[in-house]
């Protein structure tokens, strides 16, 4: 990259989609775990909804996930973790994009969709596409998963756990 790209702005409607796709996967494992197991999670709710519910008025366009992600002016100025390098910007995969986000957020959903009989396979396929490019990891969140998650959340009273009123 010749400049560093807004995180952002910038997106396109290709990697919007890309988000989109995974928060429609996210969505069905949450509606499942709310269908089989009885457990409210409210909170858990479309991406495109939570940022307009955070951000309202901060946003110029909430007719797409696209546009809401583009016009919202919190998001303005944010810039793509990146290195500078003598010939531009490369990606900065020592950020907690990558050492954070995968293996402590797009892996328990993975997970949790095993543990559901669900199959991801788009957040598969792009856990598989961040191994291809050299990134893996010694451990995960999956590590401290519960072997029978539901069933012990159901006995900690988290089932009824609802935040929809704050």
């Amino acid at each position: 990259f010749k400049t560093q790209p807004f995180f952002y702005e910038n997106i396109s409607e290709l990697e919007a989609y890309f988000v989109k796709k995974a928060d429609e996967e996210q969505q069905s494992l949450v509606n499942k775990i709310r269908k089989v197991h009885g457990i409210a999670l409210s909170h858990a709710i479309p991406l495109k909804d939570d940022i307009i519910k955070l951000y309202g008025s901060q946003i110029e366009n909430t007719s797409t996930l696209y546009q809401t992600i583009r016009t919202n002016a919190a998001y303005k100025s944010i810039k793509i973790p990146m290195k500078a390098t003598e010939n531009g910007y490369q990606f900065d995969l020592n950020h907690r994009i990558f050492t954070e986000d995968v293996p402590y957020g797009l892996d328990i959903f993975i997970e949790i969709g095993k543990r559901l009989g669900q199959e991801t396979p788009f957040l598969s396929e792009l856990r598989a596409w961040i191994s291809s490019i050299g990134l893996s990891y010694t451990e995960s969140a999956v590590d401290y998963i519960p072997e029978d998650t539901f069933a012990y959340v159901r006995k900690q009273g988290i089932a009824s756990y609802d935040t929809s009123s704050s």
